[in-house]
């Protein structure tokens, strides 16, 4: 501690001078945490979840909506990203994108409901298409995935096929 002794209004007048020294004791405090508690802390926790497509649908040769259930079955919150593609009867990608959003988060242990869209995916044709989604984590690792058939019937309404462009 320090008492500074000022004479006068002036700052060179300005005298610093101890008051009193301090010793800080420099004892050594040890402290033992069981091996279990530090491979716990160190452990890294488990990211995992499942993935159900409830129901895809279509709109004027569209894919419309699709809505998903996401159940987290890790140890801690997810915020999910998606990646969908639309496969023909042929076995070929008519669309692959990634919805602009997803669900938000999901802590661990709950489930959660939603909508996911993505847009431009157009059906040339009728026919039966298998829509695709993988549940990725933040970190864009796939966590599960599953799909669901949708059966185009809107050409045949029309009269047949889409018109070429």
């Amino acid at each position: 501690m320090f008492l500074i002794n000022m004479i006068g209004s002036s700052r060179d007048n300005v005298v610093v001078q101890p008051t009193e020294k301090v010793n800080q004791p420099s004892e050594t405090v040890t402290q033992t945490i069981p091996q279990s508690q530090i491979q716990e802390q160190t452990k890294p926790k488990i990211r995992s979840a499942t993935l159900s497509v409830d129901r895809v649908v279509e709109s004027v040769a569209n894919l419309g909506k699709i809505r998903i259930t996401v159940t987290n079955t890790g140890e801690i919150s997810i915020n999910p990203n998606f990646d969908v593609t639309v496969i023909d009867s042929e076995g070929k990608a008519v669309c692959e994108d990634s919805p602009m959003f997803g669900v938000g988060s999901i802590e661990s242990g709950k489930s959660k409901t939603d909508e996911i869209q993505i847009l431009s995916c157009i059906f040339n044709k009728d026919g039966d298409y298998t829509v695709k989604v993988d549940l990725l984590d933040k970190e864009f690792n796939k966590l599960d995935t599953d799909s669901k058939t949708l059966t185009v019937n809107y050409w045949n309404l029309l009269g047949g096929e889409a018109p070429k462009l």
